[in-house]
């Protein structure tokens, strides 16, 4: 005889059914919640990027524009020789000493040529330092010329073949050279800071006039003006490397015209960047560096 079981617990599909229904509600809300943070977390690490990286090339630009001109042995040598709107090249003599036939460092040597003594891990002058610049060499003292390693720098952008100062396309770097002592190194230039929409310099003298001639092509600051620069004002601006406002809500187009620090009114050269209208973020870092060493007497 076959018994039915009345009282068998279990779910109705009705109740299966809700389940499931609250259940993809759920997940569809943790997947959109992880979806979002990861790509905040892409778009904070794209902008993190893009700062650390003008600030960096700001703070070497600015580091060694404040040294162009230092002239230790009174030469009249050493100045910013190119002065243009977009790139740069600043000679200082800082090394070269052990062939003048001086004692640089007052320890009784003249130009001791043993530069290995830097690196032999003994106090070879007996200062207490070991390993130090000055320990068997005199070659980081100036010789009044800058034809030594290290003694000319130059940056420019790397895609920026009409020298405006805005780059031609969206892989645009700035660049660092320096005089080796035979030729120009590293060839090609080394990349600095990457993606680098605009850079611009400003040349101004003792009153804080800028000695850029806007006529020539490209603007720089004529021949027999470098001598009078004083001041340099740089301005870069920089891109992230990818587009991360895409996808995000709420944000706008990048519509800023972005200007140099001289910023008059009605004045074209003012503009390092005109307006992009897109959607890609940007960061604009300015300083003026104070060149020390030009002008002195």
């Amino acid at each position: 005889m076959i018994q039915t079981l009345t009282d068998k617990k279990g779910f109705s599909l009705i109740e299966m059914m809700t389940a499931i229904a609250i259940s993809s509600i759920v997940l569809a809300g943790i997947y959109t919640m992880y979806f979002t943070q990861t790509k905040s977390h892409a778009t904070q690490q794209v902008v993190v990027d893009m700062q650390q990286g003008i600030r960096m090339a700001m703070f070497l630009l600015e580091k060694e524009i404040r040294m162009a001109g230092y002239d230790p042995t009174d030469s009249g040598v050493p100045q910013i020789t190119s002065a243009q709107r977009a790139s740069i090249t600043v000679t200082m003599d800082i090394t070269g000493g052990h062939t003048d036939f001086l004692d640089n460092d007052g320890d009784g040597n003249i130009d001791n040529l043993d530069l290995d003594q830097d690196n032999d891990g003994v106090d070879n002058d007996l200062d207490g330092l070991v390993d130090e610049d000055d320990e068997g060499d005199e070659t980081r003292y100036g010789d009044g010329d800058v034809a030594d390693a290290l003694e000319q720098i130059t940056y420019s952008l790397s895609n920026d073949a009409d020298g405006d100062g805005v780059a031609d396309s969206m892989d645009c770097n700035l660049q660092r050279q320096f005089w080796d002592g035979d030729s120009w190194e590293p060839n090609p230039a080394a990349d600095i800071a990457f993606d680098i929409d605009a850079l611009n310099f400003v040349y101004l003298d003792g009153n804080g006039t800028d000695l850029i001639d806007y006529n020539l092509n490209p603007p720089q600051v004529p021949a027999g003006q470098l001598g009078n620069i004083r001041s340099v004002q740089i301005t870069m601006v920089a891109r992230g490397g990818q587009n991360p406002r895409q996808g995000l809500p709420g944000q706008e187009m990048d519509t800023r015209v972005y200007m140099n620090q001289q910023d008059r009114p009605g004045d074209d050269w003012d503009i390092i960047l005109p307006a992009q209208n897109d959607r890609f973020r940007r960061n604009i870092l300015t300083t003026e560096v104070s060149c020390r060493n030009l002008g002195l007497p």
